[in-house]
């Protein structure tokens, strides 16, 4: 029973969403046996002419998309942090992508629900804009994100408006177009959080994936938000990180 829990509890944690531009989907030609369980019933009938596709992945049945994945994590020997995945990084990557032969309308951009989590080396300065991380060396590279810990932007929400373990406000690099803060642990050690987005980031990111023809935009992954409690403050937060979506979607 213990290890039943555990399986459902992983699947919920990998679940990822992908929005797709508008297109047209052929359902099957037969009708559903069962009887609809939507509200309205024009749900359970099949998909004609064009709308936004949602598509959700689930763990269980990852292997049965095909797909490849490009990162834009930055890799450097300066021992400041890096920005996970930057306006920057993405614009470059994408159009190096297109120059070579890959359709935009082939290629759909997923963007982070989280941040990292990295405790600083030496005590670091409560109040500066980079710490010194512990390098851990990936494929050659001198650092990656295994020095940090991924926090979903749900708990990341709890810790800059209900805490007072921040030590600086939340910061924003207009030039990557991320958010990043620092803040005080419990055991006293300094960290920083860095470079997570929130709807104001996403925002732009979809924006530019909608200017540059791309098929579709996504995130990793939707579990990471706070559906569970009643305050209408973190609804608020949990509606806009969806609504960030229609800067790709509207026309």
């Amino acid at each position: 029973m213990m290890m039943m829990s555990v399986n459902v509890v992983l699947l919920l944690l990998l679940v990822a969403v992908v929005v797709i531009g508008s297109s047209t989907q052929h359902a099957a030609a037969a009708a559903p046996t069962a009887a609809c369980p939507c509200q309205d019933a024009s749900l359970c009938k099949p998909i004609q002419g064009q709308r936004p596709e949602i598509f959700g992945f689930t763990a269980q049945y990852w292997r049965q998309f095909n797909f490849s994945l490009a990162t834009t994590i930055a890799w450097s020997d300066d021992p400041d942090l890096v920005c996970h995945a930057h306006a920057h990084g993405v614009r470059v990557v994408l159009q190096q992508y297109m120059d070579i032969g890959v359709p935009a309308d082939k290629i759909v951009l997923g963007l982070p629900w989280y941040g990292y989590d990295y405790p600083c080396l030496n005590g670091g300065n409560a109040s500066a804009r980079y710490c010194e991380i512990k390098r851990v060396p990936f494929r050659g590279a001198p650092c990656s994100d295994a020095a940090g810990t991924e926090r979903g932007y749900g708990d990341l929400w709890q810790v800059i408006h209900n805490s007072s373990a921040p030590t600086t406000p939340v910061m924003y690099d207009d030039l990557l177009v991320s958010k990043y803060f620092n803040y005080r642990h419990t055991d006293g050690t300094l960290h920083q959080v860095v470079w997570f987005d929130d709807p104001s980031t996403l925002q732009q990111k979809f924006a530019l994936a909608k200017t540059m023809g791309l098929r579709g935009v996504g995130v990793w992954n939707f579990d990471l938000l706070d559906y569970s409690t009643n305050d209408p403050r973190v609804h608020a937060a949990t509606r806009d990180m969806w609504n960030a979506f229609n800067a790709f979607l509207q026309p």
